[in-house]
């Protein structure tokens, strides 16, 4: 497949969407993008199965993890020895999975403090519920970065431990972050006590990173080329599980934001390579606990990722089909739309029912709130009656239709991307998974 190179890269594996706009596939079957940001071309093999080999050709020093080409996203690894992909598929997550109402999950935070009741109440309707780096005051978002407060571990527990005292079936997601150090962390406290463990420029200086688009202008970043660094960052949540509060891990930044400024491409690439050995060795001692990579959709050995930006497009479809398709727990957090009403949420809510399989969760709503009351979160839409699908969607001319056994049929034109839901009865042949 990678013949026609004249200057091979690597090898890796990747994935790819057929309907990007500046996609096509060759005479000899292979799969090409054609580039843009300083690449000619990218060519992929016709087989869309892991584990897959990629042929990068760089007409420059520039790589990134995960770059846009036109409608088409592709993610993969450039590197000099490629990742494990002879790990087995990890076993299938221990969550709660039902196809009797539209699975569903939350990810938020409170920055004013703890949850009120009727907030509590909400939550726990949510079989997944995650929290976010701002759990409580003094965590970031309003307040100057010398006022954050260690510490945010404490935080989302005692928030998980509320949501378990009503439902103590809900799985409990711990929130971090694999690229930066924020200080409201313990974590932080117990990094920033080794300065060799900190990422250093090319010169050897400290290398610190604006924090996220909010209000930390200097933060560290966790150097996880280095096993003890990401022995570290894994025990930060495996170390929460005996709490009985936390059950996962969500980690941001699984694949991008690889800092690029005073970093050759090499140690680019290595930083990119200990985050896939690191997360396929904290799957392994996670076990069956979902591990959520943020748009880490293919990589090997890790059972869990999340969609960050889900629309309602055929590309969003494509995706969220091709992880569920791997087995992956796969969470499709709306972008875009109106999250506060369930007309708002329709056109995606369809596009998501369309491409969704077992352990497909759909989600919206902001990562944080100033309010204790979050109830707007849960729509009518999640009460609907549903049931197990009659089958992969159907699609004739730019419209899918999918049939569920409560009655419930769904229709979305991928050429206006707008959905149609008309929901069923009390769902027949419903199964959960679990």
């Amino acid at each position: 497949a990678c013949a026609m190179q004249t200057t091979p890269v690597c090898h890796s594996w990747t994935y790819f969407f057929a309907n990007a706009s500046n996609y096509h596939i060759d005479a000899a079957g292979n799969s090409i993008f054609t580039g843009h940001a300083g690449h000619d071309h990218t060519v992929i093999d016709k087989e869309d199965a892991l584990p897959k080999k990629t042929c990068f050709i760089r007409t420059d020093n520039y790589w990134n993890p995960e770059f846009q080409f036109g409608n088409g996203m592709v993610s993969g690894v450039n590197c000099k020895s490629p990742p494990s992909t002879s790990l087995p598929n990890p076993p299938a997550p221990n969550v709660q999975f039902s196809w009797e109402h539209v699975p569903v999950f939350i990810h938020t935070s409170n920055v004013t403090g703890p949850y009120n009741d009727e907030s509590l109440a909400v939550m726990a309707k949510f079989p997944l519920v995650t929290i976010e780096k701002y759990q409580g005051p003094h965590s970031g978002v309003h307040y100057p970065a010398e006022q954050w407060q260690c510490c945010e571990e404490d935080r989302i527990v005692a928030a998980l431990q509320a949501v378990k005292k009503i439902n103590p079936n809900i799985t409990g997601i711990f929130y971090y972050n694999m690229i930066l150090d924020f200080p409201q962390y313990r974590l932080h406290e117990n990094f920033a006590k080794n300065e060799s463990w900190w990422l250093h420029n090319d010169e050897g200086k400290v290398l610190r990173v604006p924090g996220d688009g909010h209000s930390h202008p200097d933060l560290l970043v966790y150097d996880t080329t280095q096993e003890a660094v990401g022995d570290l960052f894994m025990h930060a949540c495996l170390d929460l599980i005996p709490s009985g509060a936390v059950d996962g891990c969500f980690v941001d930044r699984t694949i991008d934001g690889i800092p690029s400024a005073d970093i050759n491409l090499e140690r680019q690439e290595d930083m990119l390579l200990s985050h896939i050995t690191t997360l396929q060795k904290f799957q392994q001692l996670i076990g069956r606990g979902p591990l959520i990579g943020n748009h880490g959709y293919s990589i090997p050995g890790v059972n869990a990722v999340m969609i960050e930006g889900f629309r309602p497009d055929e590309q969003s479809i494509h995706q969220l089909q091709w992880c569920a398709a791997r087995g992956k727990l796969t969470e499709a957090h709306m972008a875009g739309g109106d999250c506060n009403s369930d007309e708002g949420i329709q056109d995606h809510l369809a596009a998501f029912l369309i491409g969704a399989g077992n352990y497909s969760y759909f989600g919206c709503g902001p990562w944080y709130s100033d309010s204790v009351n979050i109830t707007s979160q849960w729509k009518e839409s999640y009460d609907k009656p549903l049931g197990m699908p009659m089958g992969a969607a159907v699609r004739e001319g730019t419209v899918y239709t999918r049939k569920f056994a409560s009655g419930t049929e769904v229709q979305f034109d991928v050429s206006h991307g707008k959905g149609v839901i008309n929901w069923g009865h009390a769902a027949e042949g419903v199964a959960a998974t679990s």
